[in-house]
């Protein structure tokens, strides 16, 4: 950047109809000689030193952030005196995925298997990239879970905790045997009795593990040449591109999510003097910001509701679908001319802009349905006793929330400056 300039309030009429503070970048252009100029960052957290003074009693913590940035610009004559270009570009990133690992509720691949077949439980626990990534398990006893052994719960040692057998029952019929959520039911035939226990682990505790690692880039990049003695045209462009890959939700495969958006500007100026005391400048902007989180995440199960199990004893098992991403799609377009008259010690500016907006943006995760199930059982055998969601009240169908806006401003402008010789 050659300068920047940030306008609170009482900005002048040529710099537009919008409320609000306004930033002016000016952006660097080549010269007649060649320069050049780099640098590099390093955030390793073993650089960092230690902050003791986080509150009385805390533990003493450091940034464990791990990124990289760096860049590089140059810029010089293409024509000498006529043409000139300059380049830059910036990156921040991390050289290494980040791990995270945490402890968590899911259910075993041995209750995956008892899904009747042709149910929507069915379709849950075998797509793709559904099963829990983990590193290991936790030992845990009904007691763990808030659950009696022997009456509700049975631990299966080293592998987790049986909670009952399949409903005999048909699809979309309830546990009868729920009652609460320390009396949960044991499937089976519906009583709620011990005798519906198994020998095969249904949920364990385990310990997950999840990467983290972004990139973010920008460009920026300029053209100056100087048509004739009076005319100078300017080209500008920022592109900026950034993707981050994260774990959004449960330790699932298909939860790891990637998020990948570009933003734009692009500018074109014409400077032209028509007089010594006249000069005209037109330009033209395009600026925009996109992503598309569900064409990015092709393995998310996006058809597919979003399940959810109450309360079991103390523990909470972790949910089953998608997180399902946005659409974003942002553009403003504008076309201005201004000139300016100089007259003695008066500076007349006057001229028009125009400008369209146009934004469009989808929840497309408000589209998805979600269910509540009383129990393990009553998930596998498809029988919820809660629906949410949206839907459009006149046909019953789950529909997103889409906002798309298009907007068209006209504005002329006229200024005036004065200025005066000192006493």
């Amino acid at each position: 950047m050659e300068s920047v300039k940030v306008l609170s309030n009482g900005y002048d009429a040529e710099n537009g109809r919008f409320s609000g503070a306004q930033i002016q970048v000016i952006s660097k252009s080549g010269t007649n000689q060649y320069h050049g100029s780099g640098f590099f960052t390093a955030h390793r957290p073993g650089l960092d030193a230690y902050q003791r003074f986080n509150g009385q009693g805390n533990t003493v913590l450091r940034d464990n952030s791990f990124f990289s940035q760096f860049g590089a610009s140059g810029g010089g004559p293409i024509w000498k005196n006529k043409v000139f270009a300059f380049f830059a570009w910036e990156t921040v990133r991390s050289p290494k995925a980040q791990t995270n690992i945490s402890n968590g509720w899911y259910e075993t691949p041995a209750f995956a298997a008892l899904a009747p077949s042709g149910s929507i439980a069915a379709k849950y626990l075998s797509f793709p990239g559904s099963g829990v990534v983990s590193i290991g398990t936790n030992n845990v006893t009904c007691a763990n879970a808030g659950l009696t052994e022997g009456v509700n719960c049975r631990t299966i040692p080293g592998q987790g905790l049986n909670l009952g057998t399949p409903l005999t029952a048909g699809l979309g019929t309830q546990d009868t045997g729920w009652t609460t959520s320390t009396n949960p039911g044991t499937g089976g035939d519906g009583n709620g009795g011990s005798n519906n226990l198994g020998t095969v682990a249904d949920i364990a505790n385990y310990v997950t593990s999840s990467t983290t690692n972004f990139s973010k880039n920008q460009y920026n990049g300029r053209l100056d040449a100087n048509v004739t003695d009076r005319d100078r045209i300017a080209f500008a462009i920022y592109w900026v591109p950034q993707s981050t890959t994260f774990l959004n939700g449960p330790a699932r495969a298909y939860n790891l999510f990637h998020h990948s958006q570009i933003n734009q500007a692009f500018s074109v100026i014409w400077d032209h003097t028509i007089s010594p005391t006249f000069l005209n400048e037109f330009r033209t902007n395009a600026a925009g910001w996109r992503w598309n989180e569900i064409n990015s995440n092709p393995q998310s199960p996006v058809g597919l509701p979003s399940d959810h199990i109450d309360q079991i004893g103390s523990i909470t098992l972790n949910s089953f679908g998608p997180n399902v991403g946005s659409i974003l799609n942002q553009w403003t377009y504008s076309y201005k001319d201004v000139a300016t008259k100089i007259l003695g010690r008066h500076t007349i500016k006057f001229g028009g802009e125009l400008t369209r907006l146009f934004y469009l943006q989808n929840c497309t995760g408000c589209g998805v349905p979600n269910y509540n199930f009383f129990n393990l059982w009553d998930f596998l055998n498809d029988a919820p006793h809660n629906e949410g969601g949206g839907f459009d009240p006149t046909t019953g169908f789950p529909t997103t929330i889409r906002r798309t806006t298009a907007q068209l401003f006209g504005a002329s402008l006229l200024k005036t400056t004065s200025s005066f010789a000192g006493i």
